[in-house]
């Protein structure tokens, strides 16, 4: 198996391009999005998903949008970049906390317990499904695994990765997206050392050859057109893809999988095409990490995230799918002050920024889409041979 590292060149243009402290003309050096062409009904179906990677909840950020009455509102959060969550038919997420209700303190980093206003803004916010299986899903124990699960379904999430029982687990998830039938499957490396109760694996999915296979056999069996993998893998804080995640990428693409999107490194990963296997598309989309979408993690690059535009044709006649359209929105999270308090604010890298912002914040944002620029340049390509 090999990962194929992109050519040098756009990178040391754009290492020179971030010499300079003017306003830098970001847009043309990204696909853009653009809102969602639809196909010809007649002899064809369109649907667009988009993706996003790490929703994190640290202390500070609840802390921040504390309204003193018990209550959060994470409205100033998510304001900016909602449209650009919204364009899709489905936007997919990975919550990286639990919701284990106040019968335990709020708490951040290592273990999370967030409040449940967190999930009704990132519904509010245009974000329509939830990944669960991450390192942090067993923070709050069995306990905080079942009422995560009812907190979202009382907000009205789709979602997959934790399961309230082994049946629940072993029904892969259908959803019908514009008579385009979509299958989400999530798993993840481990749950930081806290393990799960005997007899009870089948709570958060795992990281396994086997298991990847039958849950992709049977959601074909099921109906599936598009079958995504989203998998909590690799390294944290590095910017290329290790070892394992192109091992398990293989486990993916050999069981079936038409796109896979990964997350857990906290940072942006590049991403590209690859030649499928017993897949629906005949190439397929793999995103090694979608970063963070929002946090308060300080390390470098923590703060530059990505919202995905995957857009999937099917031909009526033939039903032939594939990846027709594929471009991003980078995105940079403000950590600072308005003007009465302080908060976390995620931003589209084309946005204009309000001009309260400190002028210092322009270069930080222009640096961040440049930055994103340059892991994405061979997003046409194909980056990944199992």
């Amino acid at each position: 198996m090999k990962f194929l590292a992109a050519p040098l060149v756009l990178s040391l243009v754009l290492s020179g391009l971030l010499q300079s402290a003017k306003r830098l003309p970001v847009e043309e050096l990204m696909p853009a999005a653009e809102d969602t062409v639809a196909a010809d009904t007649l002899t064809h179906s369109y649907t667009s998903i988009s993706a996003i990677g790490d929703l994190m909840c640290h202390s500070t950020q609840y802390k921040y949008v504390a309204t003193g009455d018990g209550h959060y509102d994470f409205t100033p959060c998510f304001s900016a970049i909602a449209p650009v969550l919204k364009m899709a038919d489905l936007c997919v997420g990975n919550l990286e906390t639990t919701l284990a209700g106040r019968s335990r303190p709020y708490s951040g980093y290592p273990q999370f317990n967030t409040p449940d206003d967190y999930v009704v803004y990132l519904k509010e916010a245009g974000i329509d499904f939830l990944v669960t299986a991450n390192n942090h899903s067993n923070d709050t124990g069995e306990k905080g695994i079942r009422r995560t699960l009812q907190v979202i379904d009382s907000v009205g999430f789709y979602h997959t990765g934790t399961f309230g029982s082994e049946e629940e687990r072993n029904a892969p998830q259908l959803l019908e997206l514009n008579g385009i039938k979509v299958c989400i499957l999530a798993y993840t490396y481990g749950t930081n050392g806290f393990e799960l109760p005997a007899g009870k694996p089948w709570l958060v999915n795992q990281i396994d050859s086997a298991l990847i296979r039958q849950d992709v056999r049977q959601a074909r069996a099921q109906g599936a057109e598009v079958i995504i993998t989203f998998m909590h893998w690799g390294t944290e804080y590095s910017r290329k893809p290790d070892s394992y995640q192109e091992k398990v990428a293989t486990w993916c693409v050999d069981a079936g999988a038409d796109i896979i999107l990964g997350s857990h490194p906290h940072v942006l990963q590049p991403a590209g095409r690859y030649i499928t296997r017993n897949a629906a598309v005949d190439t397929g989309f793999i995103a090694w990490s979608m970063g963070n979408f929002i946090s308060n993690q300080r390390d470098r690059y923590t703060y530059e995230g990505i919202v995905w535009h995957i857009g999937i044709e099917k031909e009526l006649a033939t039903g032939k799918i594939r990846i027709a359209d594929l471009s991003y929105t980078p995105t940079w999270v403000y950590r600072g002050t308005l003007p009465d308090h302080q908060v976390h604010i995620v931003y589209s890298a084309r946005d204009t920024l309000p001009e309260w912002m400190p002028a210092g914040m322009w270069k930080e944002l222009d640096n961040s889409a440049l930055h994103t620029a340059a892991l994405m340049e061979n997003l046409n390509g194909i980056i990944f041979e199992p």
